[in-house]
């Protein structure tokens, strides 16, 4: 019997913009078809990919080296990643292991320790559980690695503090602004981040919250949540004057905020400073819009600063949890290989699909 396999394989804001910018162009339903292709190679028995706004992974399992290879081939002439060390990274077995394990605990995120990755990862294997395309290692080892990145968050203490997008740009409105419950905030965009961001302004007292989305009743269903305002997603650039605090964070491919639409908005508040808040990838705000007179433009790398602020203090921890995780990697894996070479790839874990909490 060939040997279980286990390879990862992608890029993230780790490799530097120059790398993860090759993956930019694949629409969501170009990553989709390419899942699908990389699932069909031979020997391939489980496949899992990860699309956030800055990560693109596919997580590999076969029988015997040559079929992973082959399949991450497909991958880097696919994407442009991973085709040589300057484009992305690789991992395999208990290295692969490793990393998946250190991405689900947001010791890979830009902001360290942050909890949306673990949502997001948990989605990847479950979106891989209904095409069918996760095996029994995938199963196993995927379920193992949401238990060890959740122990290791509560034994290290590495997620003290603000480690949520939502609560760091919250906080950094507070900061800007100085008083939340006078602050007047334009939310443009109710996907995942909106919500989170939403949630997070509501729950500090915001003093009154604007919400605008391409999607009409996600927008109003967040607003009733958070007792906000919805208007229409034509209406938003008006309310850009009034405005004391504005975050974009829409999914659009392009510049939703150009440089025409702010000089005017700037002129409305004659001489009244502007902030902004741009944590959309690729970004909503044009270039050089920080560069405009009575602009403070801040992005997703300034919110990753400001949540990392006491990550020196933290390292002890950090570093603490990664050497918990690279021992559980390392077990996990050996028992990975050894069910497999027993029982066959599909039987090393019988149960797809469920995720346990803890164990």
């Amino acid at each position: 019997m060939k040997a279980v396999n286990f390879l990862a394989a992608g890029a993230s804001h780790r490799d530097g913009a120059a790398a993860f910018q090759k993956a930019s162009h694949l629409t969501p339903a170009e990553k989709k078809a390419l899942a699908a292709r990389l699932a069909g190679q031979p020997g391939v028995t489980g496949l899992v990919m990860l699309s956030t706004c800055n990560r693109l992974e596919v997580y590999l399992a076969g029988e015997g080296d040559a079929a992973l290879e082959g399949a991450l081939a497909v991958f880097a002439a696919a994407t442009g990643l991973c085709a040589d060390s300057s484009s992305g990274s690789v991992f395999r077995g208990a290295g692969a292991v490793r990393h998946l394990m250190e991405v689900a605990a947001g010791l890979e995120s830009e902001m360290v320790g942050e909890t949306e990755i673990l949502g997001q990862v948990k989605q990847a294997y479950e979106a891989a559980c209904a095409e069918k395309r996760a095996d029994g290692a995938i199963h196993r080892i995927f379920q193992k690695s949401f238990q060890a990145a959740k122990m290791a968050r509560e034994t290290s203490g590495v997620g003290h503090g603000q480690v949520s997008l939502g609560a760091v740009a919250a906080e950094m409105a507070r900061r800007i602004h100085g008083d939340i419950a006078r602050c007047r905030v334009l939310l443009v965009g109710s996907g995942q981040v909106g919500t989170d961001v939403a949630q997070a302004l509501a729950a500090r007292g915001v003093g009154r919250l604007v919400l605008s989305s391409r999607t009409q009743a996600h927008g109003e269903a967040l607003a009733a949540e958070t007792q906000a305002e919805c208007i229409g997603f034509e209406a938003w650039p008006e309310a850009l004057a009034g405005a004391d605090v504005a975050i974009f964070c829409t999914a659009a491919p392009g510049v939703v905020l150009s440089l025409a639409t702010l000089r005017a908005a700037i002129k409305a508040r004659h001489g009244k400073a502007l902030f902004l808040l741009d944590l959309a990838v690729p970004p909503d705000v044009e270039a050089g819009a920080g560069d405009l007179e009575g602009v403070f433009l801040y992005n997703f790398t300034d919110l990753a600063a400001a949540a990392n602020e006491n990550r020196r203090g933290r390292m002890t921890e950090v570093e603490a949890c990664r050497q918990l995780l690279a021992e559980r990697a390392q077990r996990l894996w050996e028992e990975v290989e050894r069910r497999g070479a027993m029982h066959g790839l599909e039987e090393v874990e019988e149960t797809p699909g469920s995720v346990p909490e803890s164990q």
